[in-house]
């Protein structure tokens, strides 16, 4: 003759009916942008509320888009390297996205005639920029 097992017990909120309570953020600051944190609470509560932390990165200044792009490990070293020594020159800061900007708006305001279309991959565009420079 088998035993009959015993259900498991319920615990005391499954008895009371009660869900069990997520953790909101397990004890961080809450992530709220200001807009909508303004928008619900009143001018009153505002003065004494703290300072929360916008969601993302600042706009872009002017009329600059935002762009990410993956560049190889020695095209980021020669950007740095290049930055140093404008700066080492110069006395100004001048970061990999100004390099990159001035060295695009260059050829473009150059007139360089970069006729890429028959360009398919990386390298083609390189030797073909090498070629109309004279630097081969």
């Amino acid at each position: 003759m088998a035993i009959p097992k015993k259900p498991a017990p319920k615990s005391k909120q499954a008895v009371q009916g009660k869900p069990k309570p997520i953790p909101a953020n397990k004890g961080r600051a809450p992530i709220v942008s200001p807009v909508s944190a303004q928008a619900e609470t009143p001018r009153s509560e505002l003065a004494a509320a703290p300072i929360l932390r916008p969601i993302g990165r600042p706009p872009a200044p002017g009329d600059f888009t935002k762009a990410t792009l993956s560049l190889r490990l020695n095209d980021v070293l020669w950007l740095d390297q290049l930055s140093i020594d404008i700066r080492k020159t110069t006395g100004q800061i001048c970061d990999r996205g100004a390099v990159l900007r001035g060295l695009l708006s260059g050829i473009r305001e150059a007139g360089i005639s970069l006729d890429l279309q028959r360009c398919s991959t990386e390298e083609e565009i390189a030797s073909d920029i090498k070629a109309r420079l004279c630097i081969i």
